[in-house]
């Protein structure tokens, strides 16, 4: 059973709560054919704001111990005197260190100056900071309701659908299902967040907040939006271990009829998630699951919008018969932890068939507004346009463009670039051979372990970086994003997580 969840792919597992499956409605079958509708881009076009990860630390020291050696810095100034190199930065740091309040304020107040309109905001998770070792419930209600009071006082009138990141529990990235005792359970924090979250939504989404944390809203008629806590897809998330056919399941079922009511209405959705489905510690199961719910309802979604990675990302999503059918946004992060531009993300997206027809990406360079330090407002700029890569963000332009950049490197290292925001220390190490091929990879890789289109890509990029010469570093210089393939790393950490449950919870 323990086998199914590890990042491999050569189990065998037979019973029925480690390897369940959504029963799917079977009013149409597989894809056939790639989607390639292509909206045009229009002067009514809506403008959508993804804020996700700003992971607000209320406890950062300017000056303090950057470069400390706890999971995270930048919270206390030790006894003796530490070099100038080592201190905190004014508006944040690229070690591993949060967000300070004032850095979050200054973002609020650039995308409002940098936005004429704004006709929604997805927050899609992670207030709460990287102190893994120190959280409370108490605390974290604190944060969760300072920040979503800052939004709303910063934003006032606008929509705002919010979802959980796995840094919103205490412990960090433990949420239960329904049979767990209330001295172990999650409870609590749902009806929090409902608490901070009510002021933007209809009465009618306090049941399934309570419930698991998750929601459905039609801001507009013939418009819908799913917002899930797919936390129960989050291999740190331990109850999975306990019963994955109890924790995980019964949500994808709700997104399943959710998705067939907005079919039979007529309606365009948009699915916000935290965890993108094809990162490696997301269960395979149920990203196996989740993608033939995409699959079935492909010309109902029009967009997929995550968080967690921290990178400016995205995924394509590829059909049981290998058509791309959909694709994940990911708005990268507005904390710097680790080695990134604070950032984020607006959306073009037509009002007819709510697809994305560009998005823009907003940073501020980190180094210089530290070394401008309180004196100054950070400058926050424009990074790039996505159509800089390509006008046809349908899926099948997006494959074509995957194509182009497995042909062309220079193109997928400008990609990576973006990627990685621009950051200084990511920028000044490079993306060498290894690090390209896992990026093309993580592109194409919607579920881990099926990684049919990373190896036909893999194939066609290895040819062009042969034939081509290269000034890329010669170690690798980026954290790997998986290709489908096992991780050794996240197997360890995984059974680290078993031997937990077996400890602290099964005994």
């Amino acid at each position: 059973s323990f086998c199914s969840i590890l990042p491999i792919t050569f189990c065998d597992v037979k019973q029925e709560e480690f390897n369940w499956s959504v029963t799917i409605d079977n009013g149409k079958g597989l894809l056939t054919a790639p989607k390639s509708t292509v909206p045009k881009k229009t002067s009514n076009d809506l403008t959508i704001v993804q804020l996700t990860d700003i992971h607000y630390d209320p406890e950062y020291v300017v000056g303090s111990l950057a470069d400390c050696e706890e999971v995270m810095c930048c919270r206390e100034t030790p006894a003796s005197g530490i070099s100038d190199e080592a201190k905190a930065g004014f508006w944040s740091d690229y070690r591993s260190c949060d967000s300070p309040l004032h850095m979050i304020e200054n973002a609020f107040d650039s995308i409002k100056e940098t936005n004429e309109k704004i006709d929604y905001i997805y927050q899609t998770g992670d207030i709460v900071p990287h102190n893994i070792w120190s959280t409370t419930k108490e605390s974290n209600m604190a944060m969760l309701t300072e920040i979503h009071d800052l939004i709303a006082e910063k934003f006032p009138g606008i929509p705002v659908y919010p979802i959980p990141g796995n840094h919103e529990p205490h412990p960090a990235n433990i949420f239960g299902h329904e049979e767990i005792p209330n001295s172990m359970n999650i409870y609590w924090l749902y009806e929090h967040l409902w608490k901070v979250w009510q002021r933007w939504l209809p009465e009618e989404a306090k049941e399934t907040i309570l419930k698991g944390g998750y929601y459905t809203v039609s801001p507009r008629p013939g418009f819908r939006v799913i917002a899930l806590n797919n936390n129960d897809c989050y291999l740190f998330n331990f109850w999975v271990f306990f019963d994955g056919s109890i924790t995980s399941q019964p949500q994808l079922d709700w997104l399943h009829d959710t998705l067939l009511a907005a079919e039979k209405a007529g309606e365009k959705v948009h699915i916000l998630a935290h965890i993108p489905s094809g990162s490696s510690d997301c269960w395979s199961i149920w990203a196996r699951e989740y993608n033939r719910i995409i699959e079935r309802f492909s010309d109902t979604i029009s967009g997929i919008f995550n968080g967690h990675t921290h990178k400016d990302e995205m995924i394509l999503h590829y059909s049981q018969n290998g058509h791309p059918m959909g694709i994940s946004w990911n708005g990268g992060s507005l904390t710097s932890y680790t080695n990134k531009n604070p950032n984020y993300r607006s959306y073009e997206v037509e009002p007819t068939t709510y697809q994305v027809v560009d998005h823009s990406t907003w940073i501020f360079n980190l180094t210089q507004a530290n070394e401008a330090g309180e004196k100054a407002k950070p400058e926050w700029y424009k990074e790039y346009k996505f159509t800089e890569f390509t006008d046809d963000l349908s899926p099948a332009g997006i494959d074509a463009l995957l194509e182009k950049m497995a042909a062309e490197p220079s193109v997928l290292r400008k990609y990576w670039e973006y990627k990685a925001t621009s950051a200084d220390p990511k920028l000044n190490a490079g993306c060498n051979d290894k690090c390209l091929l896992s990026t093309i990879c993580s592109l194409a890789t919607s579920e881990y372990g099926e990684n049919r289109r990373c190896k036909e890509l893999k194939e066609k990029l290895k040819e062009s970086l042969n034939n081509a010469p290269t000034d890329s570093p010669i170690e690798p210089t980026d954290d790997p994003d998986g290709d489908g393939s096992a991780s050794l790393t996240a197997s360890i950490t995984s059974i680290v997580a078993i031997l937990y449950v077996v400890k602290h919870i099964l005994l």
